[in-house]
């Protein structure tokens, strides 16, 4: 894949509509963030995004029945059942994993959902940020470059645009299915295998790693260097925290 360095702000001058940003990071992402490189940071460009993001998520995630008479969970159970992604996932944060229940039983169906998106829309938050510090970092420290903190979190966000689209197909998948632990991953067509191979594959979300990759493509363009260079980083990173992961399982 030859792509070269980012064009300076001479050579931009449309400046597309946000609903025109969120389309172009899925079908033309180089001329998306050769144009980012060349505005200053904008507020909406990345709360819009996280937002589409959060409301995607509170549309996915279904809190876990509790019956009257169970007793509480223990900490560290997981009270809900996520669907949604998040701009981490990625990365491979644990953050669009269910969230652990340390809180008192829930009474009613209502305030268990307004606890879940809640929780849910922090964890994307904190995602959010964490993803944009680990591109600002590596394009900082391992490619000599700087670009704002503020560009990253444009670039991190609308990579959330993927990943919402990622979480509709997965609870298309599941509602087709009649599996709702069913990924679009490797695991899908991996056969038989032990537990833990398995968890290995499903770490290996085609979302994901489109995801990975349009990250990759954004630092390149922020950070003016060619594409092989910033991937290096990027995906480095992404098949560190991959093995983390399958090892802690």
């Amino acid at each position: 894949m030859n792509i070269t360095n980012a064009p300076d702000s001479a050579t931009t001058t449309v400046t597309s509509s946000l609903p025109e940003k969120l389309l172009n990071v899925l079908v033309s992402p180089v001329e998306l963030f050769d144009e980012l490189a060349c505005l200053p940071a904008r507020l909406t460009t990345w709360v819009v995004p996280t937002l589409l993001v959060c409301l995607t998520s509170a549309l996915l995630v279904r809190p876990a029945p509790i019956p009257e008479s169970a007793p509480l969970p223990p900490p560290g159970a997981n009270a809900v059942s996520a669907e949604g992604e998040t701009p981490a996932s990625a990365f491979g944060d644990s953050s669009s994993e269910p969230m652990p229940a340390e809180t008192p039983r829930l009474t009613g169906p209502g305030v268990g959902g307004l606890v879940v998106v809640a929780l849910n829309c922090a964890a994307i938050l904190v995602a959010t940020g964490w993803s944009a510090f680990v591109l600002w970092f590596i394009g900082r420290v391992f490619l000599r470059t700087h670009f704002p903190f503020g560009k990253a979190i444009e670039v991190v966000a609308l990579a959330g645009t993927i990943l919402v689209l990622g979480g509709v197909i997965t609870a298309l998948l599941g509602a087709v299915s009649g599996d709702a632990n069913v990924r679009p991953a490797l695991s899908m067509v991996a056969g038989h295998w032990d537990a833990r191979t398995l968890a290995a594959f499903d770490l290996m979300n085609l979302f994901h790693l489109w995801a990975t990759t349009i990250l990759a493509l954004g630092l390149s363009r922020l950070a003016g260097v060619g594409f092989r260079e910033s991937a290096f980083w990027v995906f480095g990173y992404w098949i560190f925290t991959r093995l983390a992961l399958i090892l802690l399982a």
